[in-house]
């Protein structure tokens, strides 16, 4: 029998825990663009779901950084019903996440609203909301760290998470009904604390036991910026990849495993002590994104209460620092007290 292929922009029925919602194939097409991107690129992508009478379709397409987005309205397509947007590591819902889509939620007229992640190229997690928290909760929360503790405020007013694998999401890209997709395979996503248990146990045992160790995400260890600096940078969060030659000329990154190191402190040599890396290895906008991002700190001549110089420009610069575990970082000083208009 010949495949019937759907025309575009067909729409299937989710069941996301009890809560349903139809969905266009486009916001099938968007999300795996996005989760290709990201793969490319290591940045968040994403878009809010517009209901309209051919079910949620895309929003305006938007991107990020390394770290988050900021996703756009329906700007005049429809009440905004969902929204996805790209991870890139394994990560689940942050609390950023959870209140944008409780805002969302609160601004729908029947309160509805679908949120859904990918992690990396792992696959798509989504939740939906199920009531609203009180308001004295979501100010606090606008103002805590995102960690376990805030999270597991919030969740009760979602729904159980699901997942959509990566071969469910081309079903549904054909049309596969949703009861009718093939069963997902497991995501353990590295940020999940007490949640980390799967079906088979595996991950919940200690490693001595036969378990095996979630490694802190990036974005947990920047939050240790408060810290006293160790020294030693978080190299359980490091990806080792290796720069290869393509035969067009490009230069390609293949993931290599960790090298055993002599210690995880961080020493300080002369840039002229070590060999000039080979200019056949390198792609120039990485470097340009290394040099970006390591500029040095400015600093005005001006010192707190406390003694300690203040900052004019370079916050999020020191607090990566400082949470890497540096002890001593680049600065500059400026005559400058305030930002120039």
């Amino acid at each position: 029998m010949a495949l019937i292929i759907p025309p575009e922009g067909h729409t299937t029925t989710w069941n996301i825990d009890g809560e349903k919602f139809e969905v266009n194939s486009k916001v099938v097409d968007m999300i795996l663009n996005d989760m290709f991107e990201t793969k490319l690129d290591g940045h968040e992508h994403g878009f809010d779901m517009c209901e309209t009478p051919s079910g949620l379709v895309p929003g305006k397409h938007c991107h990020g950084n390394q770290c988050s987005i900021n996703i756009q309205d329906c700007k005049g397509k429809g009440p905004a019903t969902g929204n996805f947007h790209s991870h890139p590591d394994v990560m689940s819902f942050s609390l950023a996440d959870y209140l944008h889509s409780i805002g969302q939620a609160n601004a729908h007229p029947d309160d509805k609203q679908l949120m859904c992640v990918s992690m990396l190229d792992k696959g798509v997690r989504c939740k939906a909301v199920k009531g609203f928290p009180p308001e004295e909760l979501v100010n606090q929360l606008l103002m805590m760290p995102d960690n376990d503790t805030t999270r597991s405020k919030i969740k009760p007013y979602f729904t159980k998470k699901v997942t959509i694998s990566v071969q469910q999401l081309k079903e549904l890209q054909s049309g596969v009904p949703w009861d009718k997709l093939t069963p997902a395979e497991e995501i353990i996503a590295n940020d999940e604390g007490e949640d980390v248990c799967a079906p088979s146990g595996k991950q919940c045992l200690a490693p001595e036991t036969g378990g095996q160790p979630m490694a802190k995400n990036l974005i947990q260890v920047a939050q240790e910026f408060i810290k006293e600096p160790s020294g030693k940078y978080p190299w359980d969060t490091k990806e080792i990849t290796a720069s290869v030659a393509g035969p067009a000329g490009g230069i390609g990154l293949v993931k290599k495993g960790m090298p055993e190191l002599v210690s995880r402190e961080t020493e300080f040599i002369k840039t002229t002590d070590i060999e000039i890396p080979d200019p056949k290895m390198l792609a120039y906008g990485e470097v340009a994104s290394y040099i970006q991002a390591i500029s040095p700190i400015i600093l005005t001549q001006e010192k707190t209460a406390d003694g300690k110089w203040k900052i004019l420009d370079g916050r999020h610069r020191l607090a990566a620092w400082r949470a890497a575990g540096y002890k001593q970082i680049p600065v500059v000083f400026t005559k400058e007290t305030e930002y120039k208009e």
